[in-house]
């Protein structure tokens, strides 16, 4: 029998009755927490679409976008103490993303017209095409020098790449690279990536890296992993010199001057560094001078950690040091040389200047002067070009595949074991193809696992108005290509490219857009 109170309820009427009570209570307050959330939503939304809209009208007066500086009087104004963030190039392209008062929630839009739920996505820093502001590293992660000025990373942090200061752990994020050892005035020029760490160089003539450092490829005298920025030791580098650019194989660095002489540091044991030695260098060391004539000067530098190859203004030729073993070093043999080494003519044409070099794993291809295109060394996959899958010790030259005979080619860039051109702003490419990393929308999962002739890479998500300013890929073994186009932004395709584009580890065999945002 259950006992009344006052004759009321029981005493388990009661407590049901309470129950009910707060359970409603909670209810309540989540659907009034909800339609608060929802009106504050549409609010930020509707701020942004205001932002839009007048972005729009100046577009359709101006015939560009509006630049930072000239957006800021444009009364771009927001309600709620919310927060407005707009960046534009003046041109082609803008963002401007839109943050609560308490920071929890976050919208962007940019010339695309959709409104997302992240920060603006990276935009890289527009420069000289010769020096990189977006670079891919070989063990899943890329860095890019964006147009706020700062160098961002996204992907792998195992080592210590994103060079945030966070742990060494796995997981795909976007991080700020920390100061570190960077002076607070300096200004960032160019990123490069290597196999698991990253470099930059600066406006104080300083050299600054971060991540592994098994063989040196920091630069800074140890082999300790840094999760920060810590300068490149001077080592041979001249004080007076002026460095001009910088340039990073998996697991080895090489800076050049503007007086045209080269510098390395890092994995040696094949003799990639050119010092005549096998020895890993822990600071940067002089390349000598090998065969290349007296005065030589460095114009252009492509480099795997097994071999390193140069053009020099002072010659047609071109000259690579380091393991000969598959015919790379283009020597007409299988031997290695510890110093720069003049790659024989093969089937190029005397006279003829050497424009590009493109080290891949284990082949090298060069772009000429009179447009023609030469590969050599291994040649499993197709990688030469040339229509077979024989080695070949000496320049052969790639056959055309698909590539018009009357277009002028701009770049050339080779990855593990393929190559791509850059074209008539088209995309072609050879060599395997067992991931996508040709882009033709399609993969050969079987031997020879490749296409031994140029295909076009497919439009995919790449605008088909848009113009590619540069490709960028990487060597040994690793199978993303990305292109970078005038308007600042990345697409990509090949191995794992999906984590560039959302997070996904997952192959792409088309280009796809490449959201690096700072809020992922």
């Amino acid at each position: 029998m259950h006992r009344r109170i006052a004759q009321g309820f029981t005493l388990v009427e009661l407590m049901i009755v309470i129950i009910v009570i707060v359970i409603l209570a909670v209810l309540v307050g989540v659907g009034y927490n909800g339609i608060i959330e929802g009106a504050g939503d549409r609010s930020l939304k509707s701020d942004l679409q205001s932002v839009e809209g007048k972005i729009s009208r100046y577009k359709a007066q101006k015939g560009v976008y509006p630049d930072t500086s000239t957006a800021n009087g444009l009364g771009l104004n927001v309600s709620n103490d919310a927060t407005l963030l707009y960046q534009g190039d003046g041109g082609s392209w803008y963002c401007a993303s839109i943050t609560s008062a308490d920071g929890t929630t976050t919208y962007s839009i940019s010339e695309e017209g959709v409104i997302r739920d992240k920060n603006c996505s990276l935009r890289w820093k527009a420069g000289d095409d010769s020096l990189g502001q977006f670079s891919v590293g070989t063990n899943g992660y890329a860095c890019g020098l964006a147009f706020d000025g700062k160098v961002y990373c996204y992907g792998n942090n195992l080592s210590g790449e994103l060079g945030n200061g966070g742990g060494y752990s796995g997981g795909f994020v976007t991080a700020a690279v920390a100061q570190g050892a960077i002076p607070a005035g300096a200004s960032l020029k160019q990123v490069a990536t290597g196999g698991n760490f990253a470099c930059v160089l600066a406006s104080n003539n300083k050299m600054y890296c971060w991540g592994g450092n098994s063989y040196g490829q920091l630069g800074d005298n140890t082999t300790t992993q840094r999760k920060t920025p810590v300068e490149v030791q001077q080592g041979a580098i001249p004080s007076a010199a002026t460095i001009k650019q910088i340039f990073a194989g998996p697991n080895n660095m090489c800076a050049l001057t503007n007086d045209g002489k080269l510098y390395c540091w890092g994995y040696n044991l094949v003799g990639a560094l050119g010092d005549g030695t096998t020895t890993n260098k822990l600071v940067p060391t002089a390349v000598s001078q090998g065969t290349m004539p007296a005065g030589a000067i460095v114009r252009q530098v492509s480099m795997s950690t097994t071999v390193t190859c140069a053009t020099i203004t002072t010659s047609v030729d071109l000259y690579c040091w380091g393991t000969g073993g598959y015919g790379q070093l283009g020597n007409n043999g299988y031997s290695s040389s510890y110093t720069p080494s003049v790659v024989s003519r093969g089937v190029m044409p005397a006279g003829v200047a050497i424009e590009q070099v493109a080290v891949g794993d284990t082949h090298v291809c060069a772009l000429l002067s009179n447009n023609g295109l030469y590969c050599w060394g291994t040649n499993g996959n197709g990688q030469i070009g040339d229509g077979s899958t024989t080695k070949r010790i000496a320049p052969t030259a790639v056959s055309l595949g698909v590539i018009p005979s009357s277009v002028s080619i701009r770049q050339v860039v080779s990855g593990g074991s393929y190559s791509c051109a850059l074209a008539s702003n088209k995309v072609y490419c050879w060599g395997r193809n067992d991931v996508g990393q040709l882009g033709n929308g399609s993969s050969v999962p079987a031997s020879p696992y490749g296409l031994l002739t140029p295909v076009a890479t497919v439009q995919g998500a790449m605008p088909a108005q848009g113009k590619i300013q540069k490709l960028v890929t990487v060597p040994n073994n690793f199978a993303s290509t990305c292109a970078i186009m005038d308007d600042s932004s990345t697409y990509c395709w090949g191995r794992s490219a999906g984590y560039y584009e959302n997070g996904a580890y997952e192959d792409r065999l088309a280009p796809v857009r490449i959201r690096m945002n700072t809020s992922l």
